[in-house]
This record gives structure tokens, C-alpha cells and sequence, in this order.
């Protein structure tokens, strides 16, 4: 150097920016009740929910997993995944985004009422970062039962005086 002459080295160096679990997922709003009937079809699709993660979709952080974790005390419901999809949010990030869907395991014929779950979508990063939300599902009666009749019983004969005036009580029926 002493020449007044430079020398210049280069060296590529490569910087791999790791994802920070920084973001919560966030789960799509569900309106209303679920409405099913008692009818509903074993293992047939009662809701579908969904929840998205702003963390990267390739490392833990943006991965989500769901349980159902209060509300199913009689076990009726189940939760599985629906294949995950990634969405570009620009063009250098992605966001993952993960559905469920919660199904009957069980018979729902008897069952009417009004049921309501909690749901966590929880990220594998660690710490894990989760959110909840309530589902409602109202299982709703089908009119499949006749009306039977209580009293009197069938085959039942009722004697009428024919002197009796008109307004006369004969008989109640229940059913």
C-alpha cells in the first residue's frame, strides 16, 4: 500500500432473516348460529372456520393447528383440518391461512338444542401464540313424529243418552 496502490476483495456473504413469532392468528368472524337439523348426516360438515397467521407460512410460526376446547361435554362434535393454502400478502411475505371444519361424530337425532363451542387456533411457535372464538350450532327439530292420542284408547266406544241437550260434554280427548 505504500505505493499508493488499492486492493479490493469481495466476498459474497449470505443473511437469512428469521421469522420472530410476533403475530397472533386471527379468525375470521362467524355470524350467527350453525344451523343443522337433527337429521344431519354422520360426520357431515356442521361449520367451517378459518383463522390466518402474518408469520411466515414456512416455519412453525405461521402454521395453525385448532381444538375444540370447552363447550362438546357430551362429545357430539369433531374438529379436522381442510387442506392449508398460502396467500400472498406482498411480494416479498406470505401469510398462511387454515381452515377447519367442525363435523358430527355422533348422532344429532334427539339432540335439539342450542350447543356453543370454544375454538383456539393455536400457532407452533414458541411461545405459542393463540385466539379463541365461540361457535354456535343450533340443531333444529324435523317434524317427524305423528301426534298420538293419549285418552281415550283405541277402540274405546262412548254411550250417549239420547235425551242429552245439545252442549253436552262427551268426552276429552288428549293426544
Amino acid at each position: 500500500f505504500s505505493t499508493g496502490e488499492s486492493r479490493k476483495a469481495f466476498e459474497r456473504i449470505y443473511v437469512k432473516i428469521l421469522d420472530v413469532n410476533d403475530e397472533t392468528p386471527i379468525i375470521d368472524p362467524i355470524n350467527g348460529c350453525a344451523m343443522v337439523t337433527e337429521f344431519l348426516p354422520l360426520r357431515d360438515t356442521v361449520t367451517i372456520i378459518t383463522a390466518k397467521d402474518k408469520d411466515d407460512a414456512n416455519t412453525p410460526n405461521g402454521k395453525i393447528k385448532f381444538s375444540i376446547i370447552s363447550g362438546n361435554d357430551q362429545d357430539l362434535f369433531d374438529i379436522e383440518s381442510i387442506k392449508p393454502m398460502t396467500l400472498p400478502l406482498s411480494s416479498s411475505n406470505l401469510i398462511s391461512e387454515s381452515s377447519v371444519r367442525i363435523f358430527s361424530q355422533v348422532s344429532l337425532r334427539m339432540r335439539v338444542g342450542n350447543y356453543s363451542l370454544t375454538v383456539k387456533a393455536e400457532d407452533e411457535g414458541f411461545p405459542p401464540r393463540f385466539a379463541t372464538v365461540n361457535v354456535d350450532i343450533c340443531i333444529i327439530d324435523v317434524n317427524d313424529k305423528n301426534p298420538v292420542f293419549i285418552y281415550p284408547p283405541s277402540n274405546f266406544t262412548i254411550k250417549i243418552p239420547e235425551n242429552s241437550t245439545l252442549g253436552t260434554n262427551i268426552i276429552q280427548v288428549n293426544a
